[in-house]
């Protein structure tokens, strides 16, 4: 009874340091405590062996190029097992869907840190789309994307705001015109009397759910629609992108061209790209030239795919369907539009006319102190001296005299 005792405190001992441990593996320090074989039975012992190698065999499968990681040790000697957390300064190091660094990092900051890591190479590979069974091409090529629009920081609160501002944008304008109980035409006086009619009490002949269209809380018309910051659905729209990219719910094809019309070859090629499990697909291509007739035809009748244009891409959509499908001349179209949107209106121009006002300040400023300074010293240049000459000989008309 007493090794039966021992055992279960020492399980459950060993079931706390191996949950703690779990958390921890992410980027954090771990720490697996070794049991005595004094006070543990021997299968205590071999499952404490085993949960170690378990977890030393994670700790090694970590990527070789982080930076500042200590290298998990081959014999379980060591008692404290060290990884460290993604920084700024980390090396450039590639990165594809799906891939990202330490989920508590992120959490904790997720605000300001970006799920890939800073100074990551984001590539995504290109991939055949028709393909028939049983052949199984490699990618056809790989295309690096930008990390201002892949590898932004998910910002779940500006996702919320645009994504509401979508569905109110959908309700559009309610015509619906109901009326108050005191609108309603006709006497408001009570029914019959209270008492000694032998049938139930009646009150206000206007009351609410007598008549069809008295209401209390009455429908007026009203347009649901709202404004939104035109900044900040262009950044949500790179948060979601850069979800996708985390979720590893992007892929990239070289065409939408198929040869045949037929649905259920189209069904198959998505099956191979996305799996069976997929509940819905976006399919984004550019215009007339990465798509033709066979598959708008194909894809018309499959209701949980839905083809758009590059420029039908929103937050909306992207939290609405699950994977994203997308060509390559699309994706470097909308790379493009995404690029060149702060151009379209203004906001680089704007924000480099604030800079140029800022340094024009400062050197206003700084000629400023020196002036001041060789005046307080009694020394003056020619240059300086020619300036004030010009300056004090100008008249009102701009000429000098």
């Amino acid at each position: 009874m007493a090794c039966l005792a021992s055992s279960a405190s020492a399980g459950r001992w060993l079931g706390a340091s191996l949950r703690s441990s779990s958390q921890r593996l992410n980027g954090q320090h771990f720490a697996l405590l070794r049991a005595s074989k004094d006070n543990l039975c021997p299968a205590v012992a071999r499952c404490n062996r085993r949960a170690f190698c378990a977890v030393a065999s994670l700790a090694a499968d970590a990527p070789e190029d982080a930076s500042r990681a200590s290298k998990v040790p081959a014999s379980p000697s060591s008692d404290l097992v060290r990884l460290s957390k993604p920084t700024i300064h980390d090396p450039p190091r590639v990165m594809k869907p799906g891939d990202f660094v330490d989920v508590a990092t992120v959490i904790r900051n997720w605000w300001s840190f970006p799920a890939v890591g800073f100074n990551s190479i984001l590539e995504m590979q290109i991939q055949k789309l028709e393909c028939y069974p049983p052949d199984d091409p490699p990618p056809v090529g790989s295309v690096v994307v930008p990390n201002g629009i892949f590898g932004v920081p998910i910002r779940k609160d500006m996702v919320h705001k645009v994504y509401w501002y979508h569905r109110k944008a959908l309700a559009g304008y309610c015509e619906t015109m109901q009326l108050y109980k005191w609108e309603w035409p006709g006497s408001n006086k009570k029914v019959r009397s209270q008492k000694k009619s032998g049938k139930g009490r009646m009150g206000r002949r206007k009351a609410p759910g007598r008549f069809d269209g008295v209401f209390t809380h009455a429908l007026r018309p009203r347009d649901w629609r709202g404004r939104m910051n035109k900044r900040s659905t262009w950044r949500a729209l790179r948060v979601m992108l850069s979800v996708k990219f985390m979720q590893n719910s992007i892929k990239v094809v070289d065409s939408f061209n198929l040869q045949s019309h037929k649905t259920k070859h189209l069904v198959s090629h998505l099956r191979r790209l996305v799996g069976r499990k997929c509940k819905s697909a976006m399919l984004v291509h550019e215009g007339h030239v990465d798509v033709n007739d066979n598959f708008r035809w194909a894809s018309a009748h499959i209701a949980a795919v839905h083809r758009e244009n590059v420029e039908g891409v929103s937050v909306y959509n992207l939290l609405k369907y699950h994977q994203l499908i997308i060509t390559e001349t699309a994706l470097m179209k909308l790379i493009s539009e995404i690029n060149s949107y702060p151009f379209k209106r203004d906001w680089a121009t704007e924000k480099r006319r604030q800079m140029e006002s800022q340094l024009h300040t400062q050197k206003k400023w700084m000629v400023g102190i020196r002036l001041g300074l060789r005046r307080k010293s009694g020394f003056a240049t020619p240059s300086f001296a020619a300036a004030n000459s010009i300056t004090s000989s100008r008249s009102g008309n701009g000429r000098t005299n």
